[in-house]
């Protein structure tokens, strides 16, 4: 992961901690995915955050706690960020092992690179490696058009998603 200051290391470590401490048992994967990923991160890029939960809470629940438990102690150092150029926005998705079995198209990119903080019995790198399977199988390729990438996706199969059971 690329770090622009000393201040954006800490908020980051801190991010991570905070995650890991708040939801505890209950956590079964965290994930980085996008820029921060690929260590393609600008100044102005926000942290991609893929969370799987064991709760029975609505996501706007969800979203809630996060906001309130999570990125607000992290005030006092965005706004150091803030002061050096440096955004501290995060894009989270946070998600039960059950929603998380949908096709995501989020899923698309993190098969090809993410950094798996957290991982409850390798729950998040088997759901990627099967879909990475399945991609394959239905012959799923990245384009380029400029700077912008996107997926081709040559069979529907991919979007029904992961069986189980």
């Amino acid at each position: 992961m690329k770090f622009f200051t000393k201040n954006h290391q800490e908020y980051i470590t801190q991010l991570f901690s905070k995650i890991e401490d708040f939801y505890g048992d209950t956590l079964v994967s965290l994930v980085v995915y996008g820029s921060y990923a690929r260590e393609e991160n600008k100044f102005d890029s926000d942290i991609d955050l893929f969370i799987v939960i064991k709760t029975d809470k609505t996501r706007r629940e969800r979203i809630r706690e996060f906001v309130k438990e999570i990125e607000s102690p992290l005030l006092n150092l965005s706004l150091k960020l803030y002061d050096d150029n440096i955004s501290s926005e995060i894009s989270t998705l946070i998600l039960t092992e059950k929603e998380s079995l949908c096709f995501n198209p989020l899923y698309l990119d993190m098969v090809t690179k993410r950094i798996i903080l957290f991982d409850r019995d390798n729950f998040m790198e088997n759901l990627l490696m099967k879909y990475k399977n399945l991609m394959n199988e239905c012959k799923t390729r990245k384009e380029k058009c400029g700077s912008f990438e996107y997926f081709v996706l040559n069979n529907k199969k991919i979007l029904e998603g992961i069986k189980v059971g």
